[in-house]
């Protein structure tokens, strides 16, 4: 009887000793809330850029990307150079928009669009590659994601 009330006692000391007090879980709340505030989101002012207007580095990404597609990001001059390529499309009057850039922490996303022709508008029918650069300030952001919906 002796040695099961010394484990009864042992058991609650340690499993009541080692749960938090109110005041430790307000200050872990606390500190959670301030890393939720540090990371708000900030909108990012993104501007076209001419081909012929970027740095040689970029065309060249340019070319290498128009017509297999894809997108790509590059550091340059303080700016971040988004490269967005449909690939090949059977008609022009296609155009890619972008619908929001955002930042949150060290992580940029941008929202970008493929607006294709109306069915109204006249258009080239030959084959193209739609192609469109943005900058967005670097800004200390480490990752970019780019959707493309």
């Amino acid at each position: 009887m002796r040695k099961f009330f010394i484990s009864f006692l042992s058991l609650s000391l340690l499993l009541f000793g080692c749960s938090l007090n109110p005041s430790d879980q307000d200050s872990i709340t606390q500190k959670e809330e301030g890393k939720k505030e540090k990371m708000e989101t900030k909108q990012l002012v993104v501007q076209q850029v001419k081909k012929e207007n970027a740095p040689p580095e970029i065309q060249k990404q340019v070319e290498q990307m128009m017509k297999q597609g894809g997108t790509h990001s590059l550091s340059s001059n303080n700016q971040i150079y988004v490269i967005i390529a449909l690939g090949k499309r059977k008609s022009g009057g296609y155009r890619i928009q972008i619908s929001k850039a955002e930042k949150k922490g060290d992580e940029a996303t941008i929202y970008a669009e493929e607006i294709p022709p109306s069915p109204t508008d006249f258009v080239t029918q030959a084959i193209t590659y739609p192609i469109e650069i943005f900058t967005i300030p670097k800004e200390n952001i480490k990752k970019i994601n780019i959707r493309i919906k």
